[in-house]
């Protein structure tokens, strides 16, 4: 009777495991996708010549595009 008592709590264990590792690729996902959008719109601002940041280097002063921060986050 005991073992499937346990074999019940880890079917259940798993089960919640399951969705707290779903739940969190979702909040993952989301802020990858907003990372990326932030990413974006500061190297659009770098690179527009009404900005003023031109003189300073524009986005030639980042390390990486927006496409190459997309791949490290694996944001397709």
């Amino acid at each position: 009777m005991r073992h499937n008592c346990v074999n019940s709590y880890c079917k259940k264990t798993v089960v919640q495991l399951t969705q707290q590792y779903d739940v969190i690729t979702v909040c993952v996902c989301r802020v990858s996708n907003s990372l990326v959008s932030a990413y974006e719109a500061v190297y659009e601002l770098l690179d527009d010549p009404t900005a003023g940041y031109a003189e300073q280097g524009g986005s030639a002063v980042v390390k990486h595009t927006p496409t190459q921060v997309r791949t490290i986050l694996g944001v397709l």
